[in-house]
This record gives C-alpha cells, sequence and structure tokens, in this order.
C-alpha cells in the first residue's frame, strides 16, 4: 500500500510556488509509491477546513504547465498556524490518512510540530498523541521555499 501525500501553499505566491507544486506531483507519480496526491484549497485555511483537491488524476499535461502558471494554481493564504490549531490540523492528516504533508511557503508560513503542546522535540512520539516533533528541511530551490513536514501519528521518519 502507498502513501498519501497533502501538498499547501503558505503566504504569498511567488513566481516559483506552482513549480514547487509540480515538483511534488511528479515525484510522487516517478517514486511508484504515492497512491493519493492531495492538495490543501487555500494553504492552512484547506487544512482546517478539511477542504483538499484530489491530485492523483490531474493529466500529466496539465501538471507540466504549473510551471508557466502565475499565482497560486491550489490558492494560498497569510494565515499562520498557532498552537490551538493543531489538534485540528492532525485531524485532517488522520481522516485523509496523510502520511506526508509538503507546507511550501515563506519563512514564517508554518512552525514545525515541537511547537505543538504535545510533541517531543527529539522526534519521539507522545505515546498517548502521536504527535512526532521532528521537521526536516526539503532541498531549497530558492531562499524562502521548500520546508517539508513529515507528520503523521505513528510515522516518524523522513517521507523521502
Amino acid at each position: 500500500m502507498g502513501k498519501n501525500i497533502l501538498v499547501a501553499h503558505g503566504g504569498g505566491p511567488t513566481a516559483v510556488i506552482n513549480c514547487s507544486l509540480q515538483g511534488v506531483v511528479e515525484a510522487a507519480r516517478a517514486s511508484g509509491e504515492v497512491d493519493k496526491i492531495y492538495a490543501a484549497r487555500f494553504g492552512a485555511e484547506g487544512i482546517l477546513a478539511g477542504d483538499l483537491i484530489d491530485l492523483t488524476d490531474v493529466p500529466a499535461a496539465t501538471i507540466s504547465r504549473l510551471q508557466h502558471t502565475p499565482a497560486s494554481a491550489i490558492g494560498s493564504c497569510r494565515r499562520k498556524l498557532t498552537d490551538a490549531d493543531y489538534p485540528t490540523v492532525l485531524e485532517t492528516l488522520k481522516k485523509f490518512h496523510i502520511d506526508c504533508f509538503f507546507y511550501n511557503g515563506g519563512n514564517d508560513s508554518i512552525r514545525p510540530f515541537p511547537h505543538h503542546p504535545d510533541a517531543d522535540p527529539s522526534g519521539r512520539a507522545d505515546p498517548h498523541h502521536g504527535i512526532c516533533g521532528q521537521s526536516a528541511g526539503l532541498r531549497r530551490g530558492r531562499r524562502d521555499e521548500g520546508y517539508l513536514y513529515c507528520q503523521r501519528p505513528g510515522l516518524h521518519r523522513p517521507c523521502v
């Protein structure tokens, strides 16, 4: 059984934000390890509302056009997640069986899960909540983009 992934945009849409989306989708497909590719409609707002778009069957030709598409194809927002939001974020991840969460945005778009009161910054999962405090930096193409947060209760290793 493959993984389900979620990608979301945060902050202002830069000139390359859709290229990052294209890269996530194409890499997921090429890996052969991903069952479902979800995108959060309007970033953090979509995650909190459980408003996800299934990109799994979007034609490759459409995905390849993202590199020439302005703005954010899946929508973005400037809402910063707070500690109070993380239980809702985790519920959305559980509901859609998300194994890997790619959040693409500027330096202040998201804080990693160690700020969640139930998270252990060492990366060990809290046995009662299953929240892992580790986050892993994804190699960046730009100074302000490209963070990868692998979070799923019970999954405590990098997703890529």
